[in-house]
């Protein structure tokens, strides 16, 4: 009984410093935790789905195995800075790769809003079909090609973790719990095209992913790269200095992003506020994009 009193209170302080942290979900601090509850009591305590009107007019549906991707349910919009950065930074027609694609996030974010060309991936199987579906229901499928393959350094299959919850699915060398997918180097299907800009969180596989896309990371016509760096990669006998050290190599430097004045500071791997961190091949080039970015519209009185 104690401990789960404790796991209740462990609860209600993470998710109240969530909501107190976020920019928008903190000025509407009741009806961010009323949203929280439903999600919560139709979704966990019963086992059913959530069909939600998101932000700039998207829907989007999750159950009891989607709890990283349903935060935008009573945050309004998870992963705050990074998102806003993905859409005010992407324009119409350009090409944006999302890499550990989930339910969709950055790929409807980018494609409703920016009006961008998406190839998103995602390995695991019931995970990539609910992707499909948060496509369709937006009627996105000219914009978002989503593909089942996981990406990393060469072709091949491997065991992926099966998670309670979808966005912490990870590879594993474990062989009870977990499905086989197939990997693929992002060389090798954008062999035409390169992107504007390409995410990338695949929980600690992030480096395997970027010595498959050499020539790609090579390509100027990248400029932008959003990633996840974490101890998560020791699974795989990498580090976060050699993630970090690869993409700065290529002539890269690292920022995060302020959204509400569209400003770029510039970071090192230590002083980032998060675990996302956003690379750019050139900062004023960037700077003027951002400006020119389409808005994020939460409600009729807050847009960013």
């Amino acid at each position: 009984m104690k401990n789960l009193f404790n796991r209740f209170q462990d609860v209600i302080r993470s998710t109240n410093g969530k909501i107190n942290g976020h920019p928008y979900a903190s000025k509407h601090f009741i009806k961010s935790w009323a949203y929280y509850l439903l999600l919560y009591i139709k979704v966990r305590a019963f086992s059913s789905v959530l069909k939600y009107h998101w932000i700039s007019g998207l829907k989007i549906i999750v159950d009891v195995n989607d709890w990283t991707f349903a935060r935008n349910i009573f945050l309004r919009l998870n992963e705050f800075d990074h998102s806003c950065f993905a859409v005010h930074f992407m324009k119409k027609d350009e090409t944006f790769v999302d890499v550990g694609a989930n339910l969709g996030h950055y790929s409807l974010l980018v494609s409703a809003i920016s009006g961008a060309k998406v190839f998103a991936y995602e390995p695991m199987p019931d995970t990539y079909q609910k992707l499909i579906r948060n496509i369709k229901i937006n009627r996105l499928e000219r914009l978002i090609c989503a593909y089942n393959v996981g990406i990393g350094s060469s072709y091949g299959k491997l065991s992926m973790k099966i998670m309670r919850n979808n966005g912490h699915s990870y590879i594993s060398n474990s062989i009870s719990n977990t499905v086989k997918v197939e990997i693929i180097p992002l060389d090798s299907v954008l062999i035409d095209r390169c992107p504007t800009m390409i995410k990338i969180d695949v929980e600690g596989f992030e480096y395997k992913v970027l010595q498959g896309a050499k020539n790609i990371l090579k390509n100027k016509s990248l400029k932008a790269i959003l990633i996840e760096i974490n101890h998560h990669c020791q699974r795989y006998g990498d580090n976060i200095e050699n993630t970090f050290n690869y993409i700065t190599n290529l002539g890269f430097k690292a920022y995060n992003y302020e959204p509400i004045n569209r400003k770029l500071n510039k970071i090192d791997l230590y002083n980032s506020k998060t675990e996302n961190i956003i690379f750019l091949r050139n900062e004023e080039s960037a700077g003027n994009r951002l400006k020119e970015g389409k808005d994020i519209v939460f409600d009729r009185s807050y847009l960013v």
